[in-house]
């Protein structure tokens, strides 16, 4: 604080509280918390675990891959991730700039891709409610 005077006396101005500015990555924090959550299932009730939906198909096209897939009874949706290349570890794809990772239906279109470069996909069941 500061002092100062007028005509009625010293008077204390305040000064402001200091205030930290953190720098801050959403999808960053979005992965540390959710992320994780999605693919630790070590303690997971088993009695919930859903089977992998069935008859994976991918589709290249220019610059993108279709893939589909059979339903998976109690499935409130799927995950969707991809490898890029042999040894590389798989990362969750983000569908329509959302940030809930689970699609609700059975097909996806993986756009923004290079041509004549190799993908590999998994595609896990997520459970409802």
């Amino acid at each position: 604080m500061s002092s100062a005077s007028s005509d009625q006396g010293p008077m204390l101005v305040a000064a402001p509280p200091a205030v930290e500015v953190k720098e801050f990555d959403a999808r960053q924090d979005w992965e540390r918390r959710i992320y994780t959550r999605l693919v630790d299932t070590a303690d997971a009730d088993p009695g919930s675990a859903l089977p992998a939906p069935t008859n994976l198909h991918a589709v290249p096209g220019t610059g993108h891959v279709r893939l589909s897939w059979d339903a998976v009874p109690g499935a409130a949706g799927y995950v969707v991730e991809r490898s890029a290349g042999v040894n590389e570890p798989p990362t969750l794809l983000h569908h329509g700039g959302s940030d809930v990772a689970a699609v609700s239906t059975t097909e996806f279109a993986d756009t923004g891709l290079l041509d004549d470069m190799d993908y590999s996909y998994r595609v896990g069941a997520v459970a409802g409610g």
